[in-house]
């Protein structure tokens, strides 16, 4: 599709005047132009030889398609609230891309070495610790052998963590094994994605009372129902909205890196963006927060569906 037949397209989905298929159908025909893209440079690929900063990226790449795929499929199952939850790694897989892009070859490779090898080992102190204690509790006892493997587990996380810190002396993280999301987002210009997605993002994987709260509508004085059903709406709004953004920010890193599948459809890719991304940032909506319940003292508060 050129650009001329995409603009027609994107007339006519404006005049459509429904908000939602609007969206949908601009975030799908962006998946169109990325998706087989990103599929062609992470498929078959000859050069794996992990921890490697550039095969990251690649992995980071498929990420990001995968999870706004599946945003996609959660929004049309009528499970928008939990398709927010795809937000978090995909904003944290965006800072850490570009943070990881700023350090020289050498030191990102030798950083995700460690921290490649660590996580590995922090998992396996963790199970070890989980499955034993799991047949404790139906009368199987903890063996000596599992005791003296999870203190050779965490004597490796341990020694990985100085060996972390040590490269942080040298790379400004002093103190510290990795630097924190926010560190990663102020050193790469990232700062206000992390302070607007990270913050929205963490609300739906961590115990969160407004959340919860808000799953609860009725009429005062009567009958209350408690479902994220109320707000799907809104939630289907922001997950593919919100989603898109982060994919689109991503798909600039990747392309960097990358130019070559991408020269023949940039231009479509920007047109569907703008058409995504422009009344996002104009209307500053769907936000966080929802004037619904800014509103929740009003006694004629319904449904936010309604």
């Amino acid at each position: 599709m050129n650009a001329n037949n995409v603009e027609q397209r994107v007339k006519d989905l404006i005049e459509s005047g429904d908000p939602l298929f609007m969206v949908e159908s601009a975030v799908n025909e962006v998946r169109k132009l990325i998706d087989p893209r990103i599929e062609l440079i992470t498929e078959s690929v000859t050069q794996v030889e992990p921890p490697d900063r550039d095969l990251l990226n690649l992995c980071i790449a498929r990420r990001q398609t995968e999870a706004l795929s599946s945003i996609m499929k959660l929004c049309a199952e009528g499970q928008s609230y939990s398709a927010t939850a795809l937000l978090r790694p995909m904003c944290e897989d965006l800072i850490f891309g570009r943070w990881i892009n700023t350090l020289s070859k050498s030191d990102a490779d030798q950083f995700l070495m460690l921290k490649t090898l660590q996580e590995i080992f922090r998992g396996e102190a963790a199970q070890e610790s989980f499955f034993p204690a799991l047949r404790a509790a139906y009368g199987r006892n903890r063996t000596e052998a599992s005791e003296k493997r999870i203190e050779f587990y965490k004597a490796q996380v341990k020694n990985l963590g100085e060996k972390l810190k040590d490269l942080g002396q040298l790379l400004g993280w002093k103190g510290r094994e990795s630097p924190s999301v926010k560190r990663m987002a102020e050193q790469t210009d990232s700062l206000a994605i992390y302070e607007f997605f990270y913050h929205a993002s963490s609300s739906s994987v961590h115990a969160n009372p407004h959340h919860m709260y808000r799953m609860v509508w009725g009429t005062p004085g009567g009958n209350f129902s408690i479902t994220n059903g109320h707000m799907e709406s809104y939630y289907r709004h922001l997950a593919m909205i919100h989603g898109s953004y982060l994919y689109f920010e991503h798909w600039q890193l990747i392309q960097s890196h990358h130019p070559g599948p991408f020269e023949d459809v940039s231009e479509a890719i920007n047109i569907w963006l703008a058409l995504l991304i422009i009344p996002f940032a104009e209307n500053e909506s769907p936000g966080i927060i929802t004037k619904r319940e800014l509103a929740w003292r009003n006694p004629e508060r319904g449904s936010p569906k309604e």
